[in-house]
Formats: structure tokens, sequence, C-alpha cells
């Protein structure tokens, strides 16, 4: 498996893109989470990503976009 985080950087500020798994054991699927960590290690986003079926192999493009939305808010 590819490792699940990729560093980026939005409005020069550097950020750590990670993905956690979790199972829902009553449908039987699992949902990733994105979880963005600041220079400083502390998490600023966690926020659902995709379903266990629905994660592209380039998550991470889809990961800063999200990241970009709260960023700006």
């Amino acid at each position: 498996m590819k490792r699940l985080e990729k560093s980026t950087t939005v409005d020069g500020e550097k950020y750590l893109l990670k993905l956690t798994f979790d199972i829902d054991d009553f449908v039987g699927d699992g949902v990733f989470n994105l979880e963005v960590y600041n220079d400083k290690g502390e998490m600023e986003v966690r926020s659902p990503l995709a379903s266990s079926r629905g994660l592209s192999q380039k998550w991470w493009i889809e990961a800063r976009e999200v990241l970009k939305r709260c960023v700006r808010h």
C-alpha cells in the first residue's frame, strides 16, 4: 500500500495531509478521513474524504482543494 501522507503548501503555509481509515462494521465499508496538520504538528482539519471504494490514486489533489476551502474561511 502506498503511503497515505503528503506535504503541501497553501498560501505560503506548509501542511501535512494524512489519511486515516475508519471501518463501519454496520455497513461493511469504511471511510478515509483527511487530517491536516500545520507546520507545528497541530491538527487543523479532520474531514471525511472518500469511501473505501472511492479513493482516487491521486487523493492529495482533492485533499488539497478541501484544505484550500478551509483556509479561506
